[in-house]
């Protein structure tokens, strides 16, 4: 019953695993990598747990190369660089007469004068 126990826990660390290689989180691999390590130390612990501590500490290993080599923005607590080619510039506001709230009143306008004008031209 054990056995089963242990493996169910097992399974679930390599599903835990997967997402956090999915989702790209350095934490979670660490702190992954770190539980792995210290349950494997121990004397009747199965070689899988070596396996997913390694395997944890390779992904948390390619995904530092990765963060240095291409400047990120933080997510979720995590810290990266931003340098200035990738950061979003602000839009400069447009000072000045703003033209569709004129371009309104001016449709509006032509508009009323047509209707005006072809009410009246008929003779009535």
């Amino acid at each position: 019953m054990r056995g089963t126990h242990e493996d169910e826990q097992l399974v679930e660390l390599w599903q835990e695993l997967q997402a956090a290689q999915v989702e790209g989180s350095a934490r979670r691999l660490a702190a992954l990598r770190a539980h792995a390590v210290a349950r494997a130390q121990r004397d009747d612990a199965p070689r899988e747990l070596a396996l997913l501590a390694d395997e944890a500490g390779r992904f948390l290993e390619q995904l530092n190369q990765a963060a240095g080599a291409q400047p990120s923005v933080g997510v979720e607590g995590e810290l990266g660089e931003l340098d200035e080619q990738s950061a979003p510039q602000p839009v400069a506001r447009r000072r000045g007469l703003r033209l569709a709230p004129l371009l309104w009143v001016v449709v509006l306008a032509v508009y009323l004068l047509v209707q005006f004008l072809s009410g009246t031209g008929d003779g009535r």
